[in-house]
């Protein structure tokens, strides 16, 4: 459970609205969608931290093993 306080006037705001906005409702998938973004961001922070630990490649390495691969030199 959880409670908050809303300023009087958004209060009132959110009251006309009530018979046509389920308020719970989008509360509810407003903080189901900030936890995604959240944990995209973590994962994205943890994938960075992974990618600049590992070794760097030596400049042509790239094109050097495509040209290989297509049966060049």
């Amino acid at each position: 459970m959880l409670c908050i306080c809303i300023p009087t006037e958004l209060r009132k705001s959110m009251e006309r609205y009530s018979e046509v906005v389920d308020w719970r409702e989008e509360v509810l998938k407003f903080i189901e969608e900030k936890i995604k973004i959240l944990e995209k961001k973590s994962v994205l922070k943890e994938v960075d931290k992974v990618l600049s630990e590992l070794p760097s490649t030596p400049r042509g390495f790239a094109s050097k093993c495509l040209g290989e691969d297509r049966g060049g030199s």
